[in-house]
């Protein structure tokens, strides 16, 4: 884990996990932060974490003791002897009559009904009739004001809406487009980094590199004589490769193993340094 910004000069650190550009809480912070400069400044209140990085930080510890306490407490279980239970004092008919039966609540009666109004019926009614007659001339009148309403207006509103809509669309899209272009680009200087680091310290020769290269493409095969074969791109008997190179790939976790007749395949580890390698040939 270490820290990153989402800015040069941002003094708000997310949390991530090594290889990645995105923070734990999903924000893209490609400028990582030294550790001990993340340090100094959060002890100097310059800088600050993010909440949400931190509470999905203690989450993930949360789970990570919760699993070892749950471990624990089954072990401690297993281990421990059976529990003897006592004898209690009274017997079945004492505690019938101990248990008490609940109450069940009894509905509340209702409210009696309200007494008349202020007014009888024949007074709501002619009040009634009274309002009648200004509903239907405000009716009438918003009726005669949408008729005079030009068609031209109509019409443009929802076309005005229209293109609005499809601006916002074209300019999220290219906000959507460079994103991704930035994030792919960080990405691959991160791949460098890795790769000039990490490739020296495989150890790699150019013929393990290559046989590795061959898993990868599904051309390294273990015969039915139980010798490792180099095939090629359109089959045939292809040459044999040294057992050796292939037990060191399958110790240190890079190669699959495989019966005989099949292919050898790399593992995900395997793949990855595959790829930084191709990213670094000088360091093989």
């Amino acid at each position: 884990m270490h820290y990153a910004t989402t800015k040069s000069n941002a003094t708000e650190l997310h949390r991530q996990d090594a290889g990645k550009a995105t923070g734990y809480c999903g924000k893209f912070a490609p400028h990582r932060v030294d550790p001990e400069s993340a340090s100094m400044g959060l002890a100097a209140r310059v800088m600050r974490t993010c909440r949400k990085c931190d509470e999905i930080a203690e989450d993930r510890r949360r789970a990570e003791l919760s699993l070892a306490d749950g471990l624990f407490v089954t072990e401690v279980a297993a281990s421990s002897a059976p529990v003897v239970t006592e004898e209690s004092l009274f017997g079945a008919k004492e505690l019938a009559d101990l248990y008490v039966t609940p109450k069940r609540r009894q509905p509340r009666p209702s409210a009696p009904p309200e007494e008349g109004g202020l007014f009888g019926d024949e007074e709501l009614a002619a009040a009634q009739d009274d309002a009648e007659p200004a509903e239907r001339a405000a009716a009438e009148s918003a009726a005669r004001s949408s008729e005079y309403t030009p068609a031209s207006l109509a019409e443009a509103a929802p076309a005005e809406a229209d293109a609005r809509d499809r601006a916002a669309d074209v300019a999220d899209l290219a906000d959507m487009v460079a994103e991704a272009e930035i994030r792919a680009r960080v990405q691959a200087e991160i791949d460098h980094e890795d790769a000039r680091e990490t490739v020296p310290k495989l150890g790699w020769s150019r013929l393990i590199h290559d046989v590795l290269r061959a898993a990868a493409t599904g051309r390294l095969v273990l015969g039915a004589d139980g010798e490792p074969r180099i095939v090629g791109p359109n089959g045939g008997q292809g040459h044999k490769t040294r057992t050796d190179r292939l037990l060191m790939l399958v110790g240190s976790g890079m190669l699959n193993r495989a019966r005989r007749g099949n292919p050898l395949t790399p593992t995900a580890d395997g793949a990855r340094a595959l790829y930084l390698a191709d990213l670094c040939p000088d360091g093989v």
